[in-house]
């Protein structure tokens, strides 16, 4: 948040949200384990506390397991999920996803539109549109949103303002908050999954899909943490003279292990009669998908298990080099890759086990929902 120096206002702004986080993180909690969380005094503690449940933003909670006694029980706060009601879109694959969730990032209403659309003025269209057919679904206005998270790749739309134009088609006037998918990810992990890395204080996300993405979080025991870089991993380069990915980047990982081009290389090995296989169970299902492909690999598919040992051992590799420089507390990696068992004991051989991986299964509002929790994280930073 900054170097805040002898600026009271800006200390007092400073302790406000810290309160906020900490009770966000461990509630429902009291207001003596607050104040010794944070070193600050119990006045300010129940000063903040006082003002958070006037405006029905915290709740109070009684100890049941108190013995009885004469004086007053202690009571527990916590904040109210139903209170604040914030709207997710992600882009991805040229697909919008939009996600309503509350404060703990419980979903109340979502939409997938599977249709794809390009251009900048159809994703604001469309992102709009499917953003009112959530809310009015949930019986709500726009004008009942707290705030609004974007999360788009970061090669989109760089020159352009997104959240301004968004909000415009929304006829929104509250605060919108745009960041990359790879962030995004990492901030719904943090906040509203922390259980899953419950004693981690960093950790590098890895998001693997049609992009892959490392975003790389610290300080995050206590706190919501901090995000290092963008994350933007899938365009580094493994082999300068190696074939380009969809974006042109010659041998980048995503040429090695990303999803379109894993599809790519099965569809040549199709066209080539390499895949039988697989070639049996797409005629039963008639269509080419990630699933269909990992299906062709237990079954036994030799070319199909080639190209996805491939992709997994240049994992490997970026997940080794990114171990050896950061030394995170943790992998987090999400990808239907590692649906199956089989693949991920071949990325834990490939990195040596160390530090353990995480395997998330694939969520695919999960980057909807983390964009819904970057603007939870905001809003509390500034209420």
């Amino acid at each position: 948040m900054g170097s805040i120096g002898r600026n009271l206002p800006r200390i007092k702004e400073v302790n406000q949200f810290l309160i906020r986080e900490n009770i966000y993180r461990n509630g429902p909690v009291s207001r003596n384990e607050v104040a010794g969380n944070l070193g600050l005094t119990l006045p300010t503690i129940t000063t903040n506390i006082s003002s958070m449940l006037n405006d029905g933003l915290l709740r109070e909670i009684p100890v049941t397991t108190e013995k009885k006694t004469l004086g007053r029980h202690t009571m527990l706060v916590d904040f109210v999920p139903e209170s604040r009601k914030y709207l997710g879109v992600e882009i991805r694959d040229g697909i919008c996803r939009v996600v309503l969730v509350d404060l703990r990032g419980n979903i109340l209403g979502s939409f997938i539109d599977v249709r794809p659309v390009a251009g900048y003025n159809a994703v604001l269209d469309r992102s709009a549109m499917l953003c009112s057919r959530v809310l009015s679904e949930c019986g709500m206005t726009a004008d009942g949103v707290s705030a609004v998270g974007l999360c788009v790749p970061k090669f989109h739309f760089e020159d352009k303002k997104f959240g301004e134009d968004f909000a415009v088609k929304l006829c929104y006037r509250g605060p919108v908050y745009v960041e990359s998918n790879a962030v995004a990810r990492a901030y719904g992990l943090s906040l509203f999954n922390h259980g899953t890395i419950k004693g981690v204080t960093s950790l590098a996300y890895f998001f693997v899909n049609s992009i892959i993405s490392c975003s790389i979080l610290t300080d995050a025991g206590e706190r919501f943490g901090k995000i290092t870089g963008e994350g933007e991993i899938g365009h580094n380069i493994f082999n300068p003279d190696g074939p380009p990915c969809e974006h042109g980047y010659k041998g980048c990982l995503e040429y090695y292990s990303g999803e379109l081009s894993i599809l790519n290389k099965v569809e040549k090995a199709l066209v080539d009669k390499k895949a039988s296989v697989l070639e049996g169970l797409l005629r039963a299902n008639g269509k080419l998908t990630m699933d269909l492909v990992l299906e062709a690999q237990r079954s036994g598919d030799k070319a199909v298990t080639e190209i996805i040992d491939e992709a997994v051992r240049y994992l490997g590799i970026a997940i080794h080099n990114i171990s050896n420089i950061i030394k995170p507390d943790c992998f987090v990696i999400e990808s239907k890759l590692f649906s199956t068992e089989e693949n991920r004991e071949k990325l834990k051989n490939r990195t040596g086990g160390k530090p353990e991986p995480v395997f998330l299964d694939f969520d695919d509002l999960g980057g909807a929902r983390g964009a819904a929790a970057c603007a939870v994280k905001a809003d509390l930073e500034s209420v």
